[in-house]
């Protein structure tokens, strides 16, 4: 991979992000999770050290968010920490 793949790659994290936040704004925190899980797949594919973590770090984080909203403390918990 080079720049170039890691540009796309991060593209395609911030629309899929945003439309996870999307779906967890109007109440879908399922849906929401499917799409902060391609998320992280997407930072987990970067090459560049520091967008991985950020991307990543990103999808984790909103993760927790909507497991929470999901009522699953304990796996919203697991992406806390």
């Amino acid at each position: 991979m080079n720049e170039e793949d890691d540009a796309a790659l991060v593209q395609q994290a911030k629309q899929l992000l945003s439309a996870g936040n999307a779906k967890e704004a109007r109440g879908d925190a399922t849906g929401a999770v499917q799409l902060y899980e391609q998320v992280r797949a997407c930072g987990r594919r970067i090459k560049d050290v520091k967008q991985a973590k950020l991307w990543e770090g990103r999808a984790v984080g909103n993760l927790g968010t909507a497991y929470n909203s999901l009522g699953q403390i304990e796996r919203a918990i697991e992406h806390y920490t």
